[in-house]
């Protein structure tokens, strides 16, 4: 018997987006600025705005998930867009009841972007290593954080770093549950804005996460 239905997100404590939100006081979910072209089991997005110009191409497996957190703001502009990959639902025995399942319908991977302008402030990084080195730490507190890789990479001409690692995730209940998530980063500076890409996966798509998070990067280009 199946009596209850979980929605779960691929996002969790670990993960510092939500700076993009919190410094973000006139966001919005305007695409201006946006255009996206479809060819041959890609899209080519290219976004233009006031303080940054960028375009990539990613897989149609992914959809961007909306709005697109937007801010223009002279001070703190910033924008965040994320791509979901198709939702997944498990069916789960109730430990305490086998009788009993539970389905349970997640995003397995989401691929983000996120650009924004530091503020003055002890608890937002102000550079991009500022930020590498506060989520390596925050990460690092869970029990079975695994920093699985750390190197430089130059992406569209700006030399930036990449870490990989994976972390604990959390689990409705029961030892049937993925407990384990895999994130790909890539952080740089340019033009005076932190840019973030980043990966977060289960761990059965690693490595097809790994490869449409290294496209990206491939096709991505600061524009003019």
């Amino acid at each position: 018997m199946t009596d209850v239905i979980y929605l779960v997100g691929m996002k969790r404590v670990c993960v510092a987006f939500v700076i993009v939100i919190a410094i973000a006081a006139a966001t919005t979910g305007c695409s201006c600025g946006f255009t996206e072209i479809e060819s041959d089991g890609f899209r080519v997005l290219s976004v233009t705005r006031d303080h940054y110009s960028f375009s990539f191409e990613y897989s149609t497996f992914y959809q961007r998930e909306g709005p697109d957190y937007i801010t223009d703001g002279s001070t703190i502009p910033s924008i965040y867009i994320a791509l979901g990959a198709p939702e997944k639902t498990r069916h789960l025995t109730v430990p305490a009841d086998e009788s009993r399942t539970i389905s349970v319908t997640y995003t397995p991977a989401v691929i983000e972007i996120s650009i924004y302008a530091p503020r003055d402030s002890p608890t937002i990084p102000q550079s991009a290593i500022e930020r590498i080195e506060n989520d390596i730490s925050d990460s690092s507190k869970w029990e079975n954080f695994e920093l699985l890789e750390r190197y430089p990479v130059t992406v569209s001409g700006v030399e930036g770093e990449l870490i990989a690692f994976v972390i604990d995730w959390f689990l409705p209940f029961g030892e049937e549950w993925p407990d384990l998530q895999y994130h790909r980063r890539f952080y740089f500076d340019f033009d005076g804005l932190i840019w973030t890409i980043t990966a977060m996966s289960e761990m059965e798509m690693v490595d097809q996460v790994k490869a449409d998070f290294e496209h990206i990067l491939e096709t991505f280009e600061i524009l003019d």
